[in-house]
C-alpha cells in the first residue's frame, strides 16, 4: 500500500501462543509503529496525522484526522498470563 497502515495486536495475537512473552516481543519488534515504514513525500507527510502513543503501552495510540478522532487500544482476551 502506498498509504501508511496502522497495525495493532488482536485480542489473541500473542496471548494464546506457547510462549506468549516471546510472541508479544516479536509483535512489538515487527509490527509496532508499522506506519513508520512508509516513505512519504513532503505533501503527504504534511497531511499525515500526528500520532500520540500511550507511554506504558506503546501499541495503544490515537490521532485526529479531518475532524475525526481515531483511538486504537490493545484489549487482550483469553487466559491470564503470569
Amino acid at each position: 500500500s502506498p498509504i501508511p497502515v496502522f497495525v495493532l495486536p488482536g485480542n489473541n495475537d500473542w496471548n494464546d501462543c506457547p510462549d506468549p512473552r516471546s510472541a508479544l516481543n516479536n509483535w512489538m519488534d515487527e509490527l509496532n509503529r508499522f506506519e513508520e515504514n512508509f516513505d512519504l513525500n513532503d505533501e503527504d507527510a504534511d497531511n499525515f496525522p500526528s500520532v500520540r502513543r500511550q507511554l506504558a503501552r506503546n501499541e495503544n495510540f490515537s490521532f485526529l484526522h479531518k475532524g475525526v478522532l481515531f483511538i486504537a487500544f490493545h484489549l487482550v482476551d483469553g487466559r491470564v498470563q503470569s
